[in-house]
């Protein structure tokens, strides 16, 4: 989260950053919904309040590794959507170590109620369960 907001407070003496906004839009002043591992690395993941998106970024515990690559934060977003049908369908860059992936899940799987049901363990690193 301090990453976060050392980027923002960036963007604001800049006149502005187009993806700051849109990290703003998924409560990144918050913690994050889940905590998701993959191998040894660890990203935080933020369920986009209406939108079907994810905001993704490594823990600030990671050392190394630079800002990452867009296939391994979309593997992160598949590990987290998987347990419950859903499939990550795009991802892009939004800001500095900051990745948005869109997604998909099945009929009758409501990823967002889901996310708030089950926060607290999420936060964890507890799988996402339907």
């Amino acid at each position: 989260m301090r990453g976060l907001l050392a980027v923002a407070a960036v963007c604001a003496a800049l006149g502005g950053c187009a993806g700051t906004g849109r990290l703003f839009s998924y409560g990144v002043t918050q913690l994050a919904d889940a905590r998701v591992r993959l191998g040894e690395a660890e990203f935080q993941i933020y369920v986009h309040p209406s939108d079907p998106t994810l905001l993704i970024q490594r823990s600030l515990n990671q050392t190394g590794g630079g800002m990452g690559t867009i296939p391994e934060f979309e593997a992160a977003a598949g590990s987290f959507l998987a347990p419950v049908g859903c499939s990550p369908l795009a991802t892009q860059l939004i800001a500095a170590g900051s990745y948005e992936t869109t997604y998909r899940c099945p009929p009758g799987v409501d990823l967002i109620a889901l996310v708030a049901a089950q926060r607290t363990d999420l936060r964890e690193g507890a799988p996402l369960r339907r």
